[in-house]
């Protein structure tokens, strides 16, 4: 049942969004409201390691900044090395971690600022 739900959500982000599905990872950008954060954001696979969402994120990181934009959003359900994140806290980049609970598996998003 969760995964109808998290398809129909796909779905529904996809009619806004131009969507590249990457190696591992899956980028949605909206041209036309660059700053809303829920159609701007990247979703990491939920099987990766801790090594590759660290290149995932540090290799978007590099795009965002590269596009001028301000903020990278980050939603993934894969388990995060804590010390990649108190590390990039720490150097004032990522500013904001929610975390949601569904029945099968947790959902994290990171806000990282990126000026």
């Amino acid at each position: 049942m969760i995964n109808k739900i998290y398809r129909t959500e796909d779905e529904y982000i996809e009619c806004f969004c131009q969507v590249d599905h990457l190696d591992r990872y899956v980028r949605y950008t909206d041209n036309h409201i660059k700053d809303m954060y829920s159609h701007n954001f990247i979703r990491i696979d939920h099987d990766v390691t801790s090594d590759i969402f660290r290149e995932v994120v540090e290799k978007e990181i590099v795009y965002r900044k590269k596009q001028g934009k301000k903020y990278l959003r980050v939603v993934t359900s894969a388990e995060i090395d804590n010390k990649f994140i108190r590390k990039q806290h720490e150097l004032n980049i990522l500013s904001k971690r929610t975390q949601s609970k569904t029945r099968e598996k947790s959902v994290i998003t990171i806000i990282t600022r990126l000026w």
